[in-house]
């Protein structure tokens, strides 16, 4: 699971638009210690900037991930 915030959504499987849940996307991130990894995007689509947050781990913000913008988009890593 993934949590994504401005407010809690949990997140399951792969979201190719996070606006539809988030009006302005997501600026800070949780995953379940009994997740997977996951692929973070600024973009929609599963475009734009990346990077992966791993199993168990708290990013309460985004920037400071090296993410220039909200992510918007979100994959698991296989």
């Amino acid at each position: 699971q993934l949590y994504v915030f401005s407010f809690t959504i949990d997140h399951n499987e792969n979201e190719a638009d996070l606006r539809q849940g988030l009006s302005g996307g997501a600026s800070s991130v949780q995953s379940n210690a009994n997740s997977t990894n996951w692929t973070l995007y600024t973009d929609v689509n599963f475009k734009g900037q990346s990077t992966v947050v791993n199993a168990g781990e708290r990013y309460p913000n985004v920037g400071a991930m090296g993410l220039g913008s909200p992510v918007l988009s979100i994959r698991k890593t296989v």
